[in-house]
């Protein structure tokens, strides 16, 4: 999602937890970076929405920290 606008990175966003969805993940790790904020942020906005996300939290320092998210869903 680097290099993304906002709208552009959460239309990816709502495909990428379809077709995991599809295929029957029930976690998958986002990466946004970490840069102003405002990527994360929006990415976090939207899955606060979403109606197939069970939880969402920063990813483990390992797996890209404040810089990914990870999504169960």
């Amino acid at each position: 999602m680097h290099g993304l606008r906002s709208d552009e990175a959460i239309e990816k966003l709502d495909k990428f937890l379809s077709d995991s969805l599809i295929n029957g993940f029930d976690e998958v790790l986002v990466y946004h970076g970490i840069g102003t904020g405002k990527l994360a942020y929006a990415v976090k906005t939207f899955l606060k929405s979403h109606p197939k996300v069970v939880s969402f939290s920063d990813a483990p320092p390992n797996l890209g920290g404040f810089g990914a998210t990870v999504v169960r869903l």
